[in-house]
């Protein structure tokens, strides 16, 4: 277990950054949670669970992943993943921009919802690149 806080000082001065590295043997799974209140949230490398919530801020992930939980109220959700197992992936913002990109996988099945109040949502499959070609418009 992992953990890291930043809290006000006693001026209410408040400017802080939390960075986490961890580099676990093969079998080992890692869950991450990050919670934030106002700043975003970056993700990168391999997560067997992934739960990223901020209320104003973006949610950016580029990872290999089992079952994703992303949220923010004011903030684009931009994600790269590489499902390692079939999973659910989650995506959601009130205002803002959702953009999911995922290669499709023959051997995987994707759980995937994503909503946005304000803003457009993207998911892109084939090799994790948005390919509306053969979409009728307004139904990607």
């Amino acid at each position: 277990f992992v953990q890291a806080e930043a809290k006000r000082d006693a001026n209410e001065n408040f400017n802080a950054e939390a960075q986490i590295e961890a580099t676990l043997p093969a079998g080992i799974l890692m869950v991450v949670t990050a919670e934030s209140t106002n700043g975003g949230i970056t993700v990168e490398g391999r997560t067997d669970g992934l739960s990223a919530d901020t209320v104003n801020g973006q949610v950016s992930i580029n990872a290999d992943v089992t079952s994703v939980s992303l949220k923010t109220t004011n903030g684009q959700i931009d994600a790269k993943l590489r499902p390692t197992a079939s999973g659910r992936i989650t995506a959601t913002t009130v205002n803002g921009e959702v953009s999911l990109a995922m290669p499709e996988a023959a051997q995987r099945g994707y759980d995937v919802e994503a909503k946005t109040v304000n803003g457009p949502v993207d998911i892109g499959l084939k090799d994790g690149e948005k390919d509306t070609s053969s979409c009728p418009e307004g139904t990607q």
